[in-house]
């Protein structure tokens, strides 16, 4: 969802924005509370950080012509994850 509505809300009048803003900030805070493995002061940021990754990675992963090449961007965004999650 985030790589079709985020470029729309981009666009969008402030109010939306804001509406996303707020979502995703619920989001954040979110993923954050489940970090439980990284240091406390981390953690926002280190949420920020696997949100944009993931959505990132699913967008690069979509456009690519070769299945295999999408396979490999997708991979390589896991296993960064799982780094990030783990505290590494």
């Amino acid at each position: 969802v985030l790589q079709t509505l985020t470029p729309e809300v981009a666009r969008g009048r402030d109010a939306a924005r804001a509406a996303f803003e707020a979502g995703m900030t619920r989001v954040a805070a979110e993923v954050a509370a489940g970090l439980t493995r990284v240091p406390e002061t981390e953690r926002e940021a280190r949420a920020w950080a696997l949100l944009s990754l993931l959505a990132g990675a699913v967008t690069v992963a979509r456009g690519m012509a070769d299945p295999e090449m999408g396979r490999k961007v997708a991979d390589g965004a896991r296993a960064t994850a799982k780094a990030m999650v783990t505290g590494s």
